[in-house]
């Protein structure tokens, strides 16, 4: 798969067909993935060496997409552009505005924890994940099995399809929220994640944005990194901060993820932890301005640890005993 290592805001490119999956058919009804992006529909068929096809489906391999290869060689995956748009416009773009906007805040980059990747010391769940990954549809099935990664928290299967699926992303004015929801385990109000125990007169917020991990898909409102974080915070601090939650789900929204940011009411003493994304690098050479800290969390998870069997509840996103580690 190539990678658009140009691409920008400002960009639009035609798109002739898009390989989509359920999964992001049901998050994004209205069909507006990457907006900077024009999308013509066409049938396989009538695809030629010339024309652009972007694949949102998370599956790298399929005969629809053998398919079109043989058609084109300018396919695009959505894992492959994604971490250049978030670096581009979310963290390139976007924090130098922040900063021009607030210079008194403090703001912490880091770069998500990623999968380990050396098979040969996973765990017994890992192993197991790995021959048979989370499937959400499953889950919608009458009767359905409980996933291994879940099995340890005494979750039901209608509770973890809340915790997975309960979120859905709107555009408000300029700027993108979660719609709210009220649920056993999933909360959200005025358009963003609750987070448990936050004291009301809190004098410092800490907010945390970025994508779905930092919403805390897959987990409860208390098993969320931000919620972990506040619970540490209050145990040694009192009320002194307060945590808001700011994960939301960027794909295809970015600008607007951008202008929610520089929309929040920041105040002196307040921080701001933004999470650049799992795949793009944090090392303080690509981004150094001053006021900005850089923490590499990503390979916090390779084996061993300390942090136990069971930390992710798929491939990529980590459950709620990785986002206490996260938090910690």
């Amino acid at each position: 798969m190539q990678v658009w290592s140009d691409l920008s805001l400002n960009l639009h490119i035609d798109v002739k067909f898009l390989l989509s999956s359920r999964d992001y058919d049901v998050r994004y009804p209205d069909q507006n993935y990457l907006e900077i992006l024009a999308f013509r529909s066409a049938p396989i068929e009538a695809l030629t060496e010339n024309d652009n096809v972007l694949i949102l489906s998370h599956k790298r391999s399929s005969k629809t997409l053998a398919a079109i290869c043989a058609k084109t060689k300018k396919t695009y995956h959505i894992s492959d552009i994604w971490p250049d748009m978030w670096w581009r416009a979310m963290i390139g773009e976007g924090l130098r505005e922040i900063q021009e906007l607030f210079p008194f805040l403090p703001i912490i980059l880091f770069r998500w924890p990623l999968y380990p990747t050396n098979k040969s010391a996973y765990s017994e769940i890992e192993k197991h994940m790995d021959k048979k990954p989370l499937v959400v549809s499953a889950l919608r099935q009458p009767n359905p099995a409980i996933p291994r990664t879940y099995e340890d928290f005494g979750y039901t299967a209608t509770e973890i399809l809340e915790m997975l699926d309960a979120t859905r992303s709107y555009v408000d004015g300029k700027k993108i929220k979660s719609a709210d929801f009220n649920g056993q385990k999933v909360n959200i109000i005025n358009g963003h994640r609750i987070v448990p125990g936050v004291p009301l007169a809190g004098k410092r917020t800490i907010y945390l944005f970025g994508g779905c991990s930092v919403f805390g898909i897959g987990c409860p409102d208390g098993g969320t990194s931000s919620a972990h974080l506040q619970k540490l915070l209050t145990e040694n601090f009192g009320d002194e901060f307060r945590v808001e939650n700011f994960g939301m789900f960027l794909v295809g929204r970015i600008k607007y993820g951008l202008e929610s940011m520089k929309s929040l009411p920041f105040k002196p003493g307040d921080i701001l932890v933004c999470d650049n994304g799992p795949e793009s690098i944090v090392n303080g050479t690509i981004y150094n301005q001053s006021g900005v800290f850089h923490l590499d969390m990503s390979g916090m998870f390779e084996r061993p640890h300390a942090w136990g069997d069971n930390v992710f509840f798929d491939q990529r996103h980590p459950n709620e005993c990785g986002q206490f580690a996260i938090a910690f």
